[in-house]
């Protein structure tokens, strides 16, 4: 159970950094 937990926070963090590369991106495609 722990390692589920610990699994799905790996999970939501490599999202959250996925769409802060994605719009690192956009902003750097428009400047």
């Amino acid at each position: 159970m722990q390692i589920f937990c610990k699994q799905q926070g790996l999970e939501s963090v490599l999202k959250i950094h996925g769409i802060i590369l994605m719009l690192k991106l956009m902003v750097q495609s428009l400047f």
